[in-house]
Formats: C-alpha cells, structure tokens, sequence
C-alpha cells in the first residue's frame, strides 16, 4: 500500500514537473510570437516607407525626363542659336 501510495506521489511530482516544463515552453513561445508580430510589423512599416520613397524617386526620374525630352525639342531659341553657331562656322 505504502508504495503504491509512493508511486501515485511520484507520478503526481512527474506531472507537476512535466506541467512546469510545458507551462515555461508556452511562457517561451508566446514571447517568441509577440516578439516576431512586433518584428514583422516594423518590417512592414519600413517596407511602406521604403515603397513610398521609391515612388517620389520614380516620379521625379519621369519629370526629369520629361524636361530633358522638352530641351531637346527645336524652340526658337536653340534655332536661333543654332543660325547663329552656322553663321560663326562660315
């Protein structure tokens, strides 16, 4: 009786230890999860700010080329300056 008694002690200081350690693995990988929720939003916010600067740089590439496609173009001016420049050859 004694040892059966023993025994079930045993077996219950077995649970509350294997309950322990199952309690402490939850602990570690809730805070594991939270800290990975809190890694990828600041990833994600980064992303976004990261996203938005390459659209302003993009967007200011296309006026940049636009008003170099603009000075290309024959206007008044670069006619004259070109008549002149022939004129000067001559």
């Amino acid at each position: 009786m004694e040892k059966l008694e023993l025994k079930l002690k045993e077996q219950e200081l077995n649970e509350l230890k294997n309950q322990g350690e199952f309690n402490e693995e939850l602990k570690r990988l809730a805070m594991a999860a939270a800290n990975l929720f809190r890694t990828l939003n600041n990833l994600k916010e980064e992303r976004k700010a990261i996203n938005e600067s390459i659209k302003s740089y993009e967007e200011q590439f296309k006026r940049v080329m636009r008003d170099i496609d603009f000075l290309k173009q024959p206007n008044l001016f670069n006619q004259e300056q070109s008549k002149g420049e022939e004129k000067e050859e001559k």
